[in-house]
């Protein structure tokens, strides 16, 4: 739609075409954070899905890219929350451990 509408060129849109890598079905990010991740030496986007299947604001994703601009393309959910809303998730990148195999987020 960024597309269609002008705002943004095919290849920028292209950057936030997210695919859930289990279904293949597309998601939209609503909020979140990207930090750098040196254990995956990548960024690391953990954010929440607008319109998911079991609440509106409920699914909680992570995607990394090699870049922080993108492009951002696989996606995999990391949590769920049944009717409820998780709004504004936030990598806490200061409690990493392992140089980041282990984050976490609130």
């Amino acid at each position: 739609k960024l597309h269609q509408e002008s705002i943004l060129s095919k290849e920028e849109a292209a950057q936030w075409c997210l695919v859930d890598v289990d279904t293949g079905k597309s998601i939209i990010p609503q909020g979140g954070t990207v930090y750098w991740n040196a254990y995956r030496n990548k960024y690391v986007m953990i954010y929440v899905q607008t319109w998911g299947d079991n609440s509106f604001l409920g699914e909680i994703w992570y995607a990394e890219a090699d870049s922080l601009t993108g492009a951002w393309k696989y996606t995999r959910q990391i949590a769920t929350h049944q009717k409820q809303d998780f709004y504004n998730p936030r990598h806490m990148h200061e409690f990493d451990e392992n140089d980041g195999r282990i984050i976490y987020y609130a």
